[in-house]
């Protein structure tokens, strides 16, 4: 958990955002492409293959998808707790979703990894994004804003569990919000 609270700092997502965009470079690679020196490449590699986030092969540099997959994973759960300040629709949404987070993750990887490799990629030209857990919260209004323009149903439980303004929540119809939480449900089963 301290993956999402530490703060991984500007050159460690520059790393990251370089080796999403372009795989198998090694360290001079990253160094030619982006704006961090020889040294700063060096700590920022270490830094990066001690959390796990980067693995090197014989000098060949890669991200490691599955990890970065597993903390967004972990970040969303932190979402997925009941709050008693909340509408209750909310934390039956969250009930349900609980339920259905590993099949949304095994069903939908590839795509989550998609939106999270974008964000990773802007991450060098953007001040706001400034550790994992930024990179994790942009992702999260990426999917939102995935969810209510494009056919998104897939998405839309973490979408509504990650809206803290509550305005995908309160655009549920006001009669029945459970039943209406419960298609949700169904729609991203099927």
């Amino acid at each position: 958990m301290r993956i999402l609270i530490d703060n991984t700092g500007q050159g460690q997502l520059e790393v990251l955002g370089v080796l999403t965009d372009q795989q198998d470079l090694r360290q001079k690679d990253i160094v030619r492409i982006s704006s961090l020196s020889k040294g700063s490449v060096s700590s920022n590699v270490a830094k990066l293959e001690e959390k796990d986030l980067i693995k090197t092969n014989s000098g060949i540099l890669k991200i490691n998808r599955e990890k970065i997959l597993s903390f967004y994973r972990e970040h969303l759960e932190n979402f997925l707790i009941r709050d008693k300040n909340d509408p209750e629709e909310l934390n039956e949404i969250r009930t349900l979703t609980k339920k259905e987070i590993e099949e949304i993750f095994e069903t939908h990887k590839e795509e989550l990894w998609s939106i999270i490799s974008k964000v990773l990629s802007q991450a060098g030209e953007r001040s706001d994004i400034e550790s994992i857990n930024s990179v994790f919260k942009e992702t999260d209004r990426a999917i939102r804003e995935y969810v209510t323009s494009k056919d998104g149903s897939d998405f839309k439980l973490i979408a509504i569990v990650t809206d803290k303004s509550y305005s995908l929540i309160e655009n549920l119809e006001e009669t029945d919000n459970l039943k209406q939480a419960r298609n949700i449900l169904e729609e991203v089963k099927e």
